[in-house]
């Protein structure tokens, strides 16, 4: 336990650190003069592990008065632990935070913790992709590309996946898969069953419990499009799941 306080403490103080490397306005910023060391390795459970940026490039740890610094969210990622930036707050959380638990919006349902969540932006190809795929079903309103703009802390983008039966258009990710149809094809049981939860976005939608073979889903619809996102695998919790499908935006 002592271990592991310490490690939050020197990732924490080493987000500092490298948002601070260069020139920056600001009081509470301090110029220092620090060294990217390329001779440190990094092991994570006994395995060697790179850290790498949200761009893929490779990051080294820094040395500044004797002390090591490492890249807080790549060694969060690896360490399984959630990180939150809040840039106006000017607040790095790692862990869930005493204030970070269900956003209770006045009729006892969970708007979900995006505490745990982190930003995703996608590529203009990406973007192009979706769109191209949703055109395919000839309704204009559908042909406007909407994604997750959050994902779990662990999570990225894979690709966009061929249309499910010609049904709905598929964004797969690592830990999850987000479905959009341009019309109910459950033959009106769409929404029905589960546990009723308000989205963030001030949407209605349900929640089901991970059943067999099929993970935990939100459903919702919202602006021409039914949504089903699943959970892939068990790291994403039912409200980070409901997190995400609040976060869902045009792009």
């Amino acid at each position: 336990m002592k271990s592991k306080t310490w490690i939050t403490v020197a990732l924490a103080a080493g987000m500092t650190l490298t948002t601070s490397a260069g020139v920056y306005a600001g009081t509470k910023l301090e110029s220092i003069r620090a060294y990217v060391n390329h001779g440190i390795q990094i092991e994570v459970n006994g395995s060697a592990y790179t850290a790498k940026g949200s761009n893929g490039e490779q990051l080294s740890p820094i040395t500044y008065n004797g002390s090591t610094y490492l890249p807080v969210r790549a060694m969060a990622d690896a360490l399984s632990v959630p990180v939150n930036y809040n840039a106006t707050a000017g607040k790095v959380s790692l862990g869930t935070s005493s204030g970070s638990g269900n956003t209770n919006n006045g009729n006892g349902s969970s708007t979900g913790n995006t505490s745990s969540l982190k930003s995703i932006t996608y590529t203009t190809s990406q973007i192009n992709q979706i769109k191209q795929a949703r055109s395919s079903f000839g309704v204009d309103a559908f042909a406007v590309p909407y994604a997750p703009t959050q994902i779990g802390s662990q999570d990225s983008f894979v690709k966009v996946a061929a249309a499910d039966g010609a049904d709905s258009v598929n964004l797969l990710y690592k830990h999850m898969r987000v479905s959009a149809a341009a019309r109910d094809n459950s033959g009106g049981d769409f929404g029905k069953g589960g546990t009723q939860v308000k989205l963030s976005n001030g949407v209605t939608g349900n929640y089901y419990a991970a059943s067999g073979d099929t993970g935990a889903q939100v459903t919702f619809e919202w602006k021409g499009n039914y949504f089903t996102i699943t959970a892939l695998d068990s790291s994403l919790t039912k409200d980070q799941l409901i997190g995400v499908a609040g976060s869902v935006n045009k792009l």
